[in-house]
Parts: structure tokens; C-alpha cells; sequence
């Protein structure tokens, strides 16, 4: 997002993108929130939810016509009532208020109208390219698509896979290309680095794979306590394990041809190579694309058990949902009480560690609970250089909140980390400034500006705006400027 405020011009973004200085290669995405920040800035206009709406919805649509392509046959009414609920589910809707989910709901998009266009014989197949590039540059959970496009004309119209020879090229390639740029990305990428370590050993770690499995299939089949990131160690993970076999059960005694088995189980199952490649913080998000697997297998379900009974128990679910997706969305706009109930909910590290830095935002003091939580459990752990930055800030925050220790004691607390980066001197220097000793805080902030390169970011923390008031109130040179990015 920084890079996306700071942006000038297209050329400008695309530049930072070529030299990687961009978290990840999601261009569609970024240039969506890019047009965020221009209604914002131009037109005093928050869009950001109004876009993501709009981007359901159009989803929506386009489910709706893969479901009447699947089952001609099926009264409309079951058509209509099931995207219905796919609109109102809890665990989607929540996609559409989260700051982060923007790729999610693009990728999604561009690969539900991908897959119409490739099912509707009506259609042209450069469009099914075009629609499979934006989502993979959307976010790239949907990279191997073009093996299940494959598997489904091989299925289902095998005659015309001559004729259809150069777009699967085209496809294949556009995959590879799309893989590779990837992996190249975030193997350079010295943004991305600093937030993650090496994932390739997770990929490995099987447990931790199966668990991740169960907690997707759990969150699909009970979205009653979401809270968006998830670590593995909850009882739901092991009760989504036994929701996918009593699913297997289910459906053994329904008349499923091979065919349509082997369509919408790929379907379903190769985003999971992308989505349990991820590390073991879960993301719900990341159902988006596998789910329609699941709503197709739902489609076909009451396809073969409809009658009324079934009809107005999907009504009654559709009612509840509702009600539920409403009261839920009271917290997912305010974030105080999303990230507190986050917390509440599922006590992790992730969700105690953005608890604590919501209160500092505010100057608020953290509660001794969340505090002895962050320590008890190990959450800061500098290795990679956004775990230090985290380690320092919130160490840093907790001792200068602290109302037992001195001005003093504060200072030496900080100073033992210091060395680690410039933010425990910043909190001295804020100290200082508290103390009323400014010209201490001024030798202490000349002393940062002169070994720090990089520009420090004051904008979502008022302890370093008080810095930046004092400071700036007595010159008006690079060093402040510099501070003020």
C-alpha cells in the first residue's frame, strides 16, 4: 500500500513492480486499490467496500450461469435459492470487509468468469485466456486452472481438443510463466523476505498439511467463529477431518458418474496445492475458488434428493445466515471490536500481537493479560526483518506504556535492543520529550538520522507524530522530511 500511495504515475507503479519492491505480483490487484485511493483522494469517495461489492455480485451472476450450464434441468428456483446462499454465507461475506481480500475476490471473479466461458460453447476462447491472466495476476491461487480446463473438454468434449490445441497452449504457457514469475518474485522480492521465512520445508510437513485440511472443511461446513487467520492448534481442525468423511459417506450412495467426479474434484482440489503451500496461519479467504467444487457437489445433491422438504430447509439456512452474515458485519467494520474479538475467539499469536499494536495505535495500554499472552507464548521472535521490526515496536511500546518503570528505567529497558533498529531510539527520544528534556531528544534524533538510510514511517503511530511535532517545530530540513514519509 505504500507503494501504491506514493504512486505518480502507471509507469511509476510498474517500475517499483520490475525491481521488486513490491510485496508480490498481483498488478490487477494493485491497480484496483490504486483506483481506491484516486476516488479517495479526488473525491473524498471510500470505494473500497462499494468495489468489493460490486465484484461479488458479478461473481454471483457469473456462479449462477455455471450452475444452470451444470443442471438444465433443475427448477430455477433451486438455481437462484442456492447462489442466494452462496451470497449470504458468513465465510464469504466477510471476504468482502476485509482490507486484505481484494485479491481474493478479483482472483475469484476473473476465474468464475474463466470457467463460464470455457463451458459455454457460445463462447470465444481468447476470452477464457484473458479472464484466466487477470485472475492469476489477481493473486495466483489460481495458477493451475488450465490442468482442470483440460481434464473438463478432455471429459466433455474430447472431439474438439484438436480444434482447441493452440489455446491450451497458449494456456499451459501462460501457467508456466505465471509459476516461474512467482516463485521468482517472492525468492527476490527483499519486501516479501523480511515478512516470511522459507516456506519450502512447510510444503513437506504432512501433519501440519492434513490439519490445515481439516480447518478449511471445518470453516466451509461451520462458519460460526471466523476471525480470518487461524493457527492449527483447535479443536475445529480435527472436526473438519471427520465433516470430509462423513461427506465421503454421504454422497457413496449417489449416482455420480466418474465424469463429473473427476470434473469438480479437480476443480476443487488443485487450488489446495496453492492454498496448503501457504504457511500454518490459515486464512479463510483462500476457500473462495475451491468452494465452487463444493457448491457444484451441493447443486448435485439436491438434484438428486429434491423435494420440498429439502427446498425450505435451504430456505430456513438461507434465513439464518442472513441474520448471522448482519450481526457479524457490525464487527467487521470496526476494527477495534474485530480485532479484539479475534482475540477472544481464537488466542493466538497473530491475534494478540495486532490486538496490542491496535491499542498503541490508539495510546491505549494493552491489558496484563494480553501482555503475559505475548511473552508466555513466544510471540516475538526476531528473525526475518519484520519479525525484528515487530519485536522491537511492540517491546518497545509495552515499556514505554509501562507505569511501573521510570523515565530511567524506560531508557535502559530500550536500550538494550536498540541495535536492533532505530525505533527503541525513537521511544527514548520520545521519553525525552515527555520529560521535557528536548534538546536531549534532539541530539538523540540527529544521532538516528544520520546512521538511518531508510525513511521511518510515523504515520499509523502518535508516539513518533509527538516525535515529529517537537522535531519539526524547530527546523524544517531533509531529516524531517524523510521522517515524515
Amino acid at each position: 500500500m505504500p507503494i501504491l500511495k506514493n504512486m505518480t504515475s502507471v509507469g511509476h507503479y510498474f517500475e517499483s513492480l520490475v525491481t521488486f519492491q513490491t510485496l508480490d505480483f498481483q498488478p490487477v490487484r494493485d491497480l484496483s486499490l490504486a483506483l481506491d485511493l484516486f476516488f479517495l483522494k479526488h473525491f473524498e469517495f471510500n470505494s473500497y467496500i462499494f468495489q468489493n461489492v460490486l465484484i461479488w455480485a458479478i461473481s454471483s451472476v457469473y456462479l449462477t450461469k455455471i450452475l444452470d450450464l451444470l443442471f438444465p434441468e433443475l427448477d430455477k428456483k433451486w438455481i437462484v435459492l442456492i447462489t442466494t446462499a452462496h451470497i449470504v454465507y458468513p465465510l464469504f461475506v466477510a471476504t468482502i470487509c476485509w482490507s486484505m481480500a481484494r485479491k481474493h475476490l478479483l482472483a475469484y471473479l476473473f476465474l468464475c468468469i474463466s470457467t463460464f466461458k470455457l463451458m459455454n460453447p457460445k463462447s470465444r476462447m481468447v476470452s477464457v485466456i484473458f479472464f484466466y491472466a487477470l485472475s492469476v495476476l489477481s493473486h495466483p491461487i489460481g495458477v493451475l486452472w488450465p490442468v482442470w480446463a483440460l481434464t473438463y473438454k478432455w471429459q466433455e468434449e474430447k472431439s474438439q481438443l484438436r480444434s482447441l490445441k493452440k489455446v491450451f497452449l497458449i494456456l499451459f504457457t501462460l501457467m508456466l510463466i505465471f509459476i516461474f514469475l512467482n516463485y521468482i518474485y517472492y525468492e527476490t522480492s527483499s519486501t516479501f523476505k523480511n515478512i516470511y521465512d522459507s516456506k519450502t520445508q512447510e510444503f513437506f510437513n504432512v501433519p501440519d498439511k492434513i490439519l490445515a485440511l481439516g480447518h478449511y472443511s471445518s470453516a466451509l461446513a461451520l462458519p460460526y467463529q471466523q476471525s480470518f487467520f487461524y493457527d492449527l492448534g483447535h479443536w475445529s481442525t480435527l472436526s473438519g477431518l471427520v465433516i470430509i468423511g462423513l461427506s465421503l459417506y454421504m454422497y457413496r450412495g449417489l449416482k455420480l458418474s466418474k465424469k463429473f467426479l473427476i470434473n469438480w474434484g479437480v476443480f476443487g482440489v488443485l487450488p489446495l496445492f496453492i492454498v496448503l503451500s501457504m504457511p500454518s496461519l490459515l486464512s479463510d479467504t483462500y476457500l473462495l475458488f475451491p468452494a465452487v467444487s463444493g457448491i457444484v457437489f451441493i447443486t448435485h445433491f439436491l438434484q438428486q434428493k429434491v423435494s420440498e422438504k429439502y427446498y425450505k430447509g435451504l430456505y430456513v439456512l438461507v434465513g439464518f445466515w442472513s441474520i448471522f452474515t448482519f450481526s457479524e458485519s457490525l464487527y467487521w467494520t470496526d476494527s477495534t471490536k474485530f480485532t479484539t474479538r479475534n482475540f477472544e475467539r481464537r488466542p493466538n499469536c497473530w491475534s494478540a500481537v495486532n490486538l496490542a499494536k491496535l491499542h498503541f495505535t490508539k495510546k491505549e495500554v494493552p491489558s496484563s493479560e494480553l501482555k503475559q499472552f505475548i511473552y508466555l507464548n513466544q510471540c516475538l521472535r526476531p528473525q526475518t526483518l519484520f519479525q525484528v521490526a515487530e519485536f522491537t515496536v511492540i517491546n518497545a511500546n509495552f515499556i514505554y506504556y509501562d507505569a511501573n518503570l521510570s523515565a530511567e528505567a524506560k531508557i535502559n529497558e530500550l536500550k538494550k535492543f536498540s541495535h536492533l533498529s532505530p525505533y527503541p531510539e525513537l521511544m527514548i527520544a520520545a521519553i525525552l520529550i515527555d520529560e521535557k528534556k528536548t534538546d536531549l531528544a534532539d541530539t538523540t534524533l540527529k544521532r538516528i538520522f544520520s546512521k538511518t538510510k531508510e525513511p521511518i514511517e510515523v504515520k499509523n503511530d502518535p508516539v513518533l507524530k509527538d516525535i515529529v511535532r517537537v522535531y519539526c517545530s524547530k527546523r524544517f530540513n531533509d531529516d524531517c522530511l524523510a521522517l515524515l514519509k
